[in-house]
C-alpha cells in the first residue's frame, strides 16, 4: 500500500508509493483519517503514484473534505501523469491542487 508519513511541526507529510485503486483506498483512508485531527496541515506528494482509480481521487476528496471541516491545510504536490491525467479527465485539478498550481487549468 505504500504510504511513507513523516509528522514535523504540526504538518503530516505523505509520500504515497504504490497505487490509490479500490484496493487500497479504503486502509489508506484509516491511515490517514486518524492523522487529521493531530496536525494542522497534510501535504501529500503523488509522484510515485503507479495507477489511481476512481476510489483514489474518493479517497483525495474525502481526505480534503474531512481537512477543511477541520480548518486543517490540505495540498497535493507533483501528481504523477497518472494522476495528473484523471485530475484532468474529471476536472477536479482546481479543487484538489494548490491555487498556484490550479491557474494553469484551461
Amino acid at each position: 500500500m505504500g504510504l511513507e508519513i513523516r509528522q514535523e511541526q504540526g504538518t503530516a507529510f505523505v509520500d504515497v508509493q504504490d497505487e490509490m485503486t479500490i484496493y487500497t483506498a479504503a486502509l489508506q483512508w484509516e491511515q490517514l483519517q486518524p492523522l487529521l485531527a493531530q496536525v494542522k496541515a497534510v501535504d501529500m506528494n503523488l509522484s510515485a503514484v503507479s495507477e489511481m482509480d476512481s476510489a483514489g481521487i474518493q479517497l483525495l476528496l474525502a481526505l480534503k473534505q474531512a481537512s477543511d471541516r477541520l480548518h486543517n491545510r490540505f495540498v497535493l504536490t507533483a501528481p504523477a501523469p497518472c494522476v495528473e491525467d484523471l485530475l484532468q479527465l474529471l476536472r477536479l485539478r482546481s479543487v484538489l491542487m494548490p491555487a498556484e498550481e490550479a491557474e494553469t487549468d484551461g
